[in-house]
């Protein structure tokens, strides 16, 4: 159990001061988070659209944290985030205010503009991770870096996606030649300054999704499967009497704090997106139409899940991961029931 009583009368204030006006704590398997529409880039195969000027702002993030527990994977996605180094400060000090466990982090970028700056808020936000998800006993982080190989088995706290296939490669060239560059020397130097800091790997299959401007390529393109999402009730047993709500397995939040399946155009995303702002979460969770509910102990949950989808069990996932303090309070109350 906790080593001290004061562990566990902490750590009970701290889910009670994070129940929303529903008395609800939620907490995201992978959730992810479109700080940004901006880009420099036009790729022909863009499933998102066209670029927009929009970023997230402080009290979005603020809206979405102050109720959050843990997050088992944060992705920063769908403009580029090198663009958006002040939403990366502005997540930092949303994490740190809220106190929120973060065991991964997965950060995607074009690699053609890294300024000194973002690498610096892209360490912060690293050591945060190992600070934060080192609380549950059951991480042992791998600090490899430089370019790597075998992402899914590698337990980074931080890590880094450089878009590198052959649309990427088109319209980086395009845009050195706007801005006057022979060559693209920049974009490897850009990639080595990552690689000194952080884990990173090239992304670079020619493989689309048939979305976006996608649809206009020839070529061999797959069409997403719209996964069954799952609002898990754990018992309040296993949780000190606070209701902690588990969203599984993803959800995208966009810029403007709407709910949304980040695998759609912007147009298609802003058609769909659960806005509702003045509403808890769980009653914006509710209103997807893929979203499903389950009451029960953790073994029911998973045996449920598995029959809605794969996806558990490709990626070995523990519902539980991140809801408790230490791992042997975790074993003590998986094994209650």
């Amino acid at each position: 159990m906790f080593t001290k009583i004061e562990d566990q009368e902490e750590y009970i204030k701290k889910l009670k001061s994070k129940q929303d006006r529903n008395g609800n704590v939620y907490v995201f398997l992978e959730l992810g988070l479109e700080i940004t529409r901006a880009c420099q880039l036009s790729c022909k195969h863009c499933l998102k659209g066209e670029a927009q000027s929009e970023f997230m702002n402080r009290q979005t993030m603020e809206n979405i944290f102050s109720h959050t527990l843990g997050v088992r994977t944060l992705s920063l996605l769908s403009g580029e985030t090198s663009l958006a180094t002040k939403q990366i400060k502005m997540l930092n000090e949303s994490l740190v205010l809220n106190n929120v466990t973060v065991e991964c982090v997965n950060i995607y970028t074009n690699a053609v503009d890294i300024s000194d700056e973002y690498v610096r808020q892209l360490k912060i936000l690293r050591n945060y991770v190992l600070k934060s998800g080192s609380h549950h006993g059951q991480n042992i982080y791998n600090t490899e870096k430089g370019l790597v190989k075998g992402f899914v088995t590698k337990n980074f706290p931080l890590k880094i996606i450089v878009s590198n296939d052959k649309f990427h490669k088109e319209a980086r060239k395009e845009y050195y030649e706007k801005i006057n560059k022979l060559d693209e020397t920049d974009f490897y130097s850009n990639v080595e300054k990552l690689a000194q800091e952080f884990p990173v790997r090239f992304h670079d299959s020619s493989l689309v999704f048939n979305i976006g401007k996608a649809q206009t390529q020839k070529g061999i393109k797959y069409n997403p499967k719209q996964e069954k999402l799952a609002l898990w009730k754990a018992p309040e047993d296993q949780t000190f009497g606070v209701k902690v709500l588990h969203v599984v397995p993803h959800i995208g939040i966009s810029y403007d704090g709407g709910l949304c399946d980040v695998m759609q155009t912007y147009l298609d995303q802003d058609k769909t997106k659960i806005m509702d702002l003045d509403k808890t979460l769980e009653e914006r969770l509710l209103k997807l139409p893929n979203m499903g509910v389950f009451e029960g102990n953790k073994k029911q949950f998973v045996r449920w899940l598995e029959n809605q989808h794969s996806l558990l069990e490709q990626h070995k996932l523990n519902p539980l991961n991140y809801t408790l303090k230490s791992t042997q309070v975790q074993k003590d109350l998986l094994t209650k029931k």
